[in-house]
């Protein structure tokens, strides 16, 4: 007897992965979670049960949580990991099942017939246009592609923000629903077979992914997948290794993913590549720095106020380490979250506000004029696939001094452009600031290094080239 299914996470994961499911026909027991607030109560028609229950049954499972690896951990103590299951298994068979049923509406459909043109570039969007580090990238690879006159196309969910202007030609929107992720499937597989032959990026695995394997199938090699892994994260490496086989290029945004994917998982060279996330830069660098001790050194902070993965919590110790040690420093943090009022309110008690400043979500424009006054880049992230805003930082000749996240071996040389310490070891990341507050006269050196390996390494010019390669 096949053992039930549950959903481990109950909140906006868990539902959309309930919802892809059940479009599929696919039922699930039920929904676990550690928040014991949450038991005996129901989320799309199924009950929320203690984790416990795993230890009086059999169950397959599912985690639909940000918090992988902490409950990937948690299974492995209860002897439940090897009962561990990926939603890409179970929805790849049920994709294989859709083929009987799409290639009868292409009967008269014909490989020989696909039009001899350029392979066009199809990204993926299907999250919707949002901010972020993924739609940044999206955005440049676009603009480089249209630039060079590759035919690019980014297929994306419609959402209250909009595209650049230079690239909303290239956008083509549609209506997508986890409810309905089947249907979607289809609808954007035909959308796929229009354009053939081309090249999907997938930046998530949402829909297109499963609507460019359902292509593949009909069409071979008329379409090529690339999909990018933006994240240090276990399920990242998982679910790479899941889909290996459907995947032409696995396109790593660090060398350490690089490195985790061939080593640790098995993933063979010439399917996985390294290459670094594209970053604008002027090409000689004019600015100042805070050379004189009697001013405070500038400290810039950009990203969510998050406590999962950027750990905005932490900015807390910092600062706190930093008044210990009597630094002379002024942090400016941009960006928005959760942790926004929290900040404020610690500001407000320690009376800090002559110290530190709050500005909230900045846009492009303004975010490169932010770098331009800031001496030194701060980041206290748990994991990255390597941090956006740090190489903008560096792009603008700011010094970076953060943990060591995926990315960091890869652009920072220590004691030459920057630190890096380990993760969660605050009081080393305010020793750094400290030492260079103290030695003012390193910075332009090291800031000018840093603007230097951004503009050697990140260099746009050639990234559409080597996407339709």
């Amino acid at each position: 007897m096949e053992k039930e299914l549950v959903i481990f996470g109950a909140s906006g994961g868990g539902v959309k992965v309930a919802q892809t499911l059940q479009s599929f026909g696919i039922d699930f027991h039920c929904f676990l979670d550690n928040s014991p607030g949450k038991w005996g109560t129901v989320l799309e028609d199924k009950r929320i049960e203690s984790p416990d229950i795993l230890l009086h049954g059999g169950y397959r499972i599912i985690i639909a949580s940000e918090y992988q690896a902490e409950i990937e951990k948690q299974l492995d103590e209860m002897g439940q990991l090897e009962n561990l299951l990926l939603k890409e298994e179970l929805l790849l068979p049920e994709t294989d099942a859709l083929l009987p049923s799409f290639q009868p509406r292409h009967s008269d459909w014909k490989k020989e017939e696909i039009p001899e043109r350029p392979e066009r570039i199809i990204i993926d969007l299907m999250e919707g246009v949002q901010l972020g580090g993924i739609e940044t990238w999206t955005y440049r690879v676009t603009r480089e592609l249209k630039k060079t006159g590759y035919p690019v196309m980014v297929y994306a969910k419609e959402t209250d923000m909009q595209p650049e202007d230079d690239i909303a030609d290239c956008f083509q929107y549609f209506d997508l629903d986890y409810r309905h992720f089947r249907e979607d499937v289809l609808l954007l597989a035909e959308a796929l077979l229009k354009e053939l032959p081309c090249k999907v990026v997938i930046n998530k695995h949402t829909q297109l992914l499963y609507a460019a394997y359902l292509v593949k199938q009909f069409a071979g090699d008329a379409v090529k997948i690339l999909s990018i892994v933006h994240n240090d994260t276990v399920v990242w490496y998982r679910r790479h290794k899941a889909l290996a086989d459907i995947l032409d290029t696995i396109l790593c945004v660090s060398s350490r993913i690089q490195k985790t994917l061939t080593e640790q998982y098995g993933l063979s060279d010439n399917k996985v590549c390294y290459r670094p996330s594209p970053v604008y830069c002027d090409e000689i660098l004019q600015r100042t720095y805070t050379l004189d001790r009697k001013e405070p050194i500038h400290l810039g902070y950009a990203a969510r106020l998050t406590k999962f993965q950027k750990r905005a919590d932490l900015l807390i110790q910092l600062i706190e380490e930093l008044e210990e040690q009597n630094c002379n420093y002024f942090l400016s943090i941009a960006g928005d979250g959760p942790y926004f009022g929290k900040l404020q309110d610690f500001i407000a008690e320690k009376n800090l506000g002559q110290k530190v400043r709050l500005l909230g979500y900045l846009n492009a424009d303004s975010i490169e004029k932010f770098w331009k006054t800031q001496d030194v880049f701060v980041s206290v992230s748990d994991f990255e696939g390597v941090g956006l805003s740090m190489l903008e930082a560096m792009a603008q000749g700011v010094v970076p001094i953060e943990t060591n996240v995926a990315g960091a071996e890869d652009f920072i040389i220590p004691n030459q452009n920057g630190y890096y310490v380990e993760v969660g070891n605050v009081q080393m990341l305010a020793d750094c600031i400290c030492r260079l507050e103290k030695n003012r006269e390193k910075m332009q050196d090291m800031g000018m290094c840093s603007h230097e390996i951004i503009k050697e390494k990140c260099d746009p010019a050639g990234y559409g080239a080597f996407i339709v390669k």
